[in-house]
């Protein structure tokens, strides 16, 4: 009880101070809250040190990863920040934002391993009876057909070929009817 005291207490004293204008000090206090990670990774003036020390201590909380994934400016680290979104959520293998992420940096091959993974992820899911949309799968086979291409220009016709072949087996299931 005493504890939960001392934690509210400190709640209410680093809100006093970050409305007071002293982030820095607030940062040193307890950088802990959930309610203030978000002010402190958007309005507040820290350094990179405390703003990787967050990452840290939030690395698994999804809203979190969601959030730093939209605000972050530098591409390699939105791609990892990606890439825990998908361990931590599995079914974000098939957010299609990272696919054109991806694409727009002409990741083909990461390209072709992310939609090759999350396409496999939801006729699995089908498999199981658990209906899947023809409109995600459309778009996932699409960035997937995209790397098969540049695979098949590149000469890396295995990789073309176990793509294009998972595609027209799931286009044969679902679309031939």
């Amino acid at each position: 009880m005493v504890m939960l005291i001392g934690l509210g207490f400190i709640n209410f004293v680093t809100k006093i101070l970050i409305n007071g204008g002293n982030e820095e000090i607030t940062f040193r206090i307890f950088p802990y809250f959930y309610s203030q990670s978000e002010f402190f990774l958007t309005e507040a003036d820290i350094s990179e040190e405390q703003t990787d020390l967050l990452y840290k201590i939030y690395e698994n909380h999804d809203k979190f990863i969601l959030n730093n994934i939209e605000k972050e400016p530098n591409i390699d680290k939105k791609i990892e920040l990606y890439k825990k979104l998908m361990v931590v959520r599995l079914y974000d293998v098939t957010n299609t934002n990272y696919y054109q992420l991806l694409l727009d940096q002409g990741m083909y091959v990461s390209l072709g391993e992310a939609s090759y993974k999350g396409l496999s992820m939801l006729i699995e899911n089908e498999n199981n009876g658990m209906g899947q949309s023809y409109i995600v799968k459309e778009n996932i086979i699409n960035y997937l057909l995209l790397s098969a291409h540049w695979h098949e220009e590149n000469g890396e016709y295995d990789l073309y070929k176990k793509y294009y072949d998972f595609i027209e087996s799931i286009w044969n299931k679902d679309w031939s009817n």
